[in-house]
């Protein structure tokens, strides 16, 4: 359930290599450089705008104690994970002093609490990083009960931050107490980008070919699947597209919403041998691929709705099957972990 914001500090850690920053457990293990406000800030209920290419989102951050399964404390998760990811974000948490990543949450809030906020906000401090621009804002004290009375009792799409929740439910499997940062973005006020992430299959060298058993077993798997599988691409909205070479071909699962790409990425992709599988969020970058001799399956735009239907139901869509922008930047807000006192050594 949501607990309010108490704990949130809008911090700006900075890290000059980026891979390295989503590798290392501690605060300032590897060259973290701190900026903006002091760790120990009063609580507060914190705004964010976030402009991007893909999108300008405003959300409020709230901490949420993590339940298992999340739905029961109102998080709906809607993809798969991978094992592995969520390894290594068990032992991130472990280790660190602070939880550096939000998660990044969306839901359909007709617009109450910007309303509720609008015209209440003080800056904080803000950032640029790369093509990401964020202003942290703190919200009036007046309205801090609203805000959190607004938010408590919904249910939240996890946009982002799938390996982060697991691994929270994996320490609360464990009997410890565990919580989560989270970005709440309604998606009636400024709604995130929502696109998805296509699938080009490769040589067993990761080079941009496919022997011709592969496609025709492919498309023989759709077709036992229960799709139709037509010569030719179409517009059709839920439809999906393989390419390969100078041919093309359209795969429908009739009346199924979204069961196309479960199906699809699960069942179809996963039975494939002899080849490659690399995910792709740009369609062009796909299709060069699969004019080039790979097998680009570009895959139709996620309705958020039907996103939001399915995690109600408990239905998880495949491991990277969706796209949602724009993210904060690692380190754009953190919260100390549970026992932590910044000190002089740790640079607060």
């Amino acid at each position: 359930m949501i607990t309010g914001t108490a704990g949130v500090s809008p911090v700006r850690l900075l890290h000059p290599d980026p891979e390295t920053a989503r590798h290392d457990s501690g605060l300032r293990d590897a060259g973290w450089v701190e900026s903006g406000r002091d760790l120990l800030g009063p609580p507060a209920v914190f705004a964010v705008e976030l402009d991007s290419p893909h999108a300008k989102v405003r959300g409020v951050v709230a901490v949420w104690d993590v339940a298992d399964p999340p739905a029961s404390g109102g998080l709906l998760p809607h993809e798969q994970t991978d094992p592995r990811g969520v390894r290594r974000r068990v032992k991130a948490l472990r280790a660190a002093h602070v939880d550096r990543d939000p998660l990044l949450l969306t839901h359909r809030g007709g617009g109450a609490v910007s309303a509720l906020v609008a015209g209440r906000t003080a800056p904080v401090y803000e950032v640029t990083e790369r093509d990401r621009h964020v202003r942290v804002l703190q919200v009036a004290a007046t309205v801090t009960d609203e805000v959190v009375a607004l938010l408590t009792g919904g249910a939240y799409l996890v946009a982002d931050g799938h390996h982060r929740l697991e691994g929270a439910v994996q320490l609360v499997r464990e009997g410890l107490p565990a919580q989560v940062t989270a970005l709440v973005v309604d998606a009636d006020d400024e709604p995130l980008s929502l696109g998805p992430i296509h699938r080009v299959l490769l040589d067993l060298h990761g080079r941009d070919r496919v022997a011709e058993d592969v496609v025709t077993g492919v498309l023989e798997r759709c077709r036992a699947a229960g799709a139709v599988v037509e010569a030719g691409t179409s517009d059709a909205g839920r439809a999906v597209r393989l390419l390969h070479g100078d041919r093309s071909w359209t795969v429908i699962w009739p009346d199924h919403p979204r069961t196309d790409v479960t199906t699809l990425v699960d069942h179809v992709l996963q039975d494939t041998v002899r080849c490659r599988t690399r995910r792709e969020p740009q369609a062009d970058m796909a299709a060069a691929s699969g004019r080039s001799g790979a097998l680009a399956v570009l895959l139709p735009a996620p309705d958020l709705d039907d996103v939001l239907t399915l995690s109600r139901r408990g239905a998880l869509m495949p491991y990277k099957a969706t796209a949602f922008e724009p993210k904060l930047p690692s380190g754009a807000l953190v919260r100390p972990l549970a026992g932590w006192q910044p000190s002089p050594r740790d640079g607060a």
